[in-house]
């Protein structure tokens, strides 16, 4: 029997490459985020990309997890989780951009604006999957030993760049959201 998805999501330096860094297991494990800090951007000015790796089971080699199917990057507010509310100002105006590297996107690609639209009032969400997964928005949880190369580790992460690009009226001050995958199971 397969356990509930469990996903860890892994903070990358700039220089980070999988197939250089990715079968060794202890650089991965001090680079686990529980927190995007961005630092201070400017209104109308883009932030720098961060790079993060959403692994689905990731170094567990007792039980599979379920897939993650029809997986989702987007934003929400911070109390309700929703579009209103503590960090209102960034989900409604989708000041978070991103794009999926282990999709079709490249860092050549233009990032997909993610939020909530106030004129279509629906969430605007970035399709996300995991490396080797051709067409599907799946990331796998098989069992891997969380290297990149053990031979099963094909499509249980999904690489993802993101930034913040306030729009030029954003005020000024400290906005707190949630930066969520979405996925069923």
């Amino acid at each position: 029997m397969a356990r509930d998805p469990y996903i860890t999501w892994f903070k990358l330096p700039a220089d980070f490459d999988v197939l250089t860094h990715g079968d060794d297991l202890s650089y991965m494990t001090d680079k686990q985020a529980t927190e995007w800090a961005i630092g201070t951007v400017d209104a109308g000015s883009p932030s720098e990309y961060s790079t993060f790796l959403v692994w689905n089971n990731w170094n567990y080699v007792e039980e599979t997890a379920f897939d993650m199917t029809s997986c989702t990057l987007g934003t929400r507010t911070k109390d309700s989780g929703s579009y209103e509310g503590v960090g209102q100002a960034v989900v409604q105006g989708m000041w978070v951009q991103a794009r999926c590297l282990s999709g079709e996107d490249t860092e050549a690609t233009p990032p997909t604006a993610i939020g909530y639209n106030t004129q279509t009032e629906s969430f605007v969400e970035k399709a996300i999957k995991g490396w080797g997964e051709v067409g599907t928005q799946t990331i796998k949880g098989n069992i891997n030993n969380g290297t990149y190369n053990d031979g099963k580790t094909k499509g249980t992460f999904a690489e993802i760049q993101i930034r913040a690009y306030p729009d030029t009226e954003a005020p000024a001050g400290l906005h707190e959201f949630l930066l969520r995958v979405f996925y069923e199971f």
